[in-house]
Formats: structure tokens, sequence, C-alpha cells
């Protein structure tokens, strides 16, 4: 187990994950540490955001329990049970991981996943040792204590324990229980990258970006971004360096506010956009639209929505048909806004929002024949902020 931040959430989604990268379903947890210690992130990120995170972590660790049918687990629990009291270090450690986190056999209790993970621990056991950690480190059956959750963490860590290497490293970037140490902080998160710990590999990428105990050096960001993906690895490094300089580092709350650069970001999701990636064609069209970082320039953005949309960016497609429905920075052009709107509207976030634009074409008559039923069945569907004056307005008329 380890500790995870909110922006790990945020940087991979899973089918971009490197194959063999799974981790126990208690991430869930460290991933949400750093919401807890700032409630206003809450509110700006938003309980969605928060959900999506707790389903990365599922899918990175947890649920494989839910595959097994009930008595076969029950089996299985029971099994693990016996060889636990016959003082068999791994099965004492997952029943305290079985314990932990509770479920079909098994009550969670924190005090007897606590008992557990202390007996696998005084073996020596280091996947034990470091769930000791973790209990000590939240207060889980113990009192919090990070001075004793380091010293597990660092029994396991001398074994080789990834998780715990991980752990280590990021006590040492927060000065949890230690003085706060970037060198060592980076020394840890390199011993647990080079056993392929993909969040180990993020937080040395971000040290680089941030200069946390090491000269700013955005190649060497790029070098440990583009480990974290399977397929464009290096399009898609270049990306998430992007969106860190657009979006002012809030995602690491170490240097939040400090990091804001339109001009890096900009340069950098351009590289990203040249490779094809879709998501930085987007940026690249919003840096245009809005002149951000750039002149604004409405041809130019929509030169490259129009590539981000021909790989079917939701986005791009709806801000295309709105852009050329408002005429924004263009002549009005129906015909081009209703064709993007339409593929717009079939799939994605922005479905809404194109049904609400689709609902005035055919309300008014724009670029389509005025028909107030289609109308009022894309207004119906949308469910946007206006939508039910105009269904008001329909149905009453």
């Amino acid at each position: 187990m380890d500790h995870r931040l909110l922006s790990d959430c945020y940087l991979i989604h899973p089918s971009e994950a490197k194959p063999g990268q799974n981790s126990q379903s208690s991430r869930i947890v460290r991933t949400m540490e750093s919401l807890i210690n700032g409630m206003s992130k809450i509110e700006k990120y938003g309980v969605g955001f928060i959900l999506f995170c707790i389903a990365l972590g599922i899918f990175f660790g947890g649920g494989s329990s839910k595959n097994i049918h009930h008595s076969e687990k029950t089996k299985s629990i029971n099994q693990i049970e016996k060889a636990a009291e016959q003082g068999n270090a791994k099965a004492e450690n997952e029943l305290g991981e079985d314990y932990n986190l509770g479920g079909e056999g098994v009550p969670r209790s924190n005090a007897k996943a606590n008992y557990w993970f202390m007996k696998a621990a005084a073996q020596g056991y280091a996947p034990g040792q470091d769930s000791l950690g973790d209990d000590y480190c939240f207060g889980w059956g113990e009192p919090k204590n990070y001075v004793k959750a380091n010293y597990w963490f660092m029994k396991a860590a001398e074994q080789g324990n990834a998780g715990a290497e991980y752990n280590l490293g990021y006590d040492y970037q927060y000065g949890h229980g230690v003085p706060q140490n970037y060198s060592k902080a980076n020394y840890w998160f390199m011993k647990a990258a080079a056993q392929g710990d993909i969040i180990a590999e993020r937080q040395i990428g971000d040290a680089y970006v941030y200069g946390y105990g090491v000269p700013q050096n955005d190649l060497m960001a790029l070098h440990w971004f583009a480990k974290l993906f399977k397929h464009d690895a290096w399009a898609k490094a270049e990306y998430h360096l992007g969106k860190i300089y657009y979006d002012d580092g809030q995602y690491n709350s170490l240097k939040y506010g400090t990091l804001q650069n339109y001009s890096k970001s900009d340069y950098w999701w351009k590289e990203s956009a040249e490779l094809g990636y879709a998501r930085a064609e987007n940026k690249m069209g919003h840096a245009y639209l809005y002149g951000k970082g750039v002149p604004q320039n409405t041809t130019q953005a929509i030169y490259w929505y129009a590539k981000s949309a021909a790989q079917g960016n939701e986005y791009a497609e709806y801000i295309l048909g709105d852009i050329y429905f408002k005429g924004k920075g263009v002549p009005k052009n129906y015909a081009k806004a209703d064709y993007w709107l339409k593929i717009a509207a079939l799939h994605g976030p922005a479905k809404g929002l194109a049904e609400y634009l689709l609902g005035e074409a055919y309300y008014y008559g724009y670029g389509v024949p005025q028909d107030s039923m289609t109308a009022l069945q894309l207004f119906r569907k949308s469910g946007v902020r206006g939508s039910n004056h105009m269904i008001k307005l329909l149905e009453n008329g």
C-alpha cells in the first residue's frame, strides 16, 4: 500500500496505464489524502472528480473479490484464516488486508487488520510491515503516528518493497514524521520507480518540473512522464507537461499557484499536437480561441479544433459547432454548425450542450427545417441550463 495524490488520478486513464501495474484497493484512501488536508480543493474539483479517482483506484487494485462466487470467497477466507493461525506470514498479511477492506466473509475491522499486520510484520514480512506502516500513518487500529509509520516503512523498504519505498519518498517530500527532504524523497521514489511503480515515476517527473531536490528540467520530466503510458507515450507526456503549466500547478499542493505559464503550456501542447495527439490539438484550439499564451486567432483555433474533432474528440466537435452557430470570430454558418453539433450530440461530456444548440436550430429553423417537436425532444434530452425555459415555451405554445 502507498500514498497516492489526487494528481495521480487525473494523469492516467486506465486504458493508458502500462500492463502489470496493479496496486491494492486501499490505495484509494492514499489518493484522497491531499484532499483531506485541503477541503477547498474538494470544492474546486467537485465530487464527480473524486468519484473518478475512486473508480481509478478500484480499476488498478480493487474489486477482484467481486468476481469470485460467494461460496468460493468464503472458502478462500477460511483457508487464509487457517494458514494465518498457523503462523504463515503471507496469510497473516492477506487476512489483515481482508479485514482492512471488509467484504464477503469478513467484516471490516481496523483493529483486527492491525492485529494481523502486526503478526506478519513481526516475522519480517515486508508487505506486512508496509501495511502496518499504513495503519500508523492513518490511525487505523492504532493512534496516528508518522514516526512509527516510517519505522515500518523503512523496515519494508530495506527489503526492497516498492510500496514502502514510495511511502518513504512521499513522507520525506511532505515532511510527515521526518524533516522535509526532497533529495531523500527522490532517492526513495527512484528506488520504487526502478521496480516499475508508475506513481513513483510520476513523482520523479514532478520533481524535475518543479525543481524538487533536482535542477528544473522539462526534458527530464518528459522522460519520466513518458514511462507512464503504453501508447503514444511522448505525445501524452508533452500534453501532461503542458497541462501542469496551464493549470498553475494546482495538482501539486507544494507548488500550487506558482507555476502558471501559458507560453510554456502552449509550447508543449503544440509539440504534442504535432505528433497527432487529439487532446493536445483540442487544447491548441482553446489557446487560439481565447488568446491564452498566443495571439487570439479564430482561424488557427478552427484549424486545431478540426484536427482534434477529426479524431473524435467530443469537446472539439462541440466547440466547432458552437463557433459556427454563434459566429465567434467567423460568419455564422448553420450548415457547418449543425454538422458538428449532430456529431457531438451522439456522445461525450458535451452531448447535452450540443443537444441544446441543436434544439435552438430546430426551434428557429437555423440550417434545418423548423421543427418544434424535434426541438422539444432535444431540449428534454439536453438537461442544460435554459432548456427548461425552452421546454415550457414549446409545451405552452
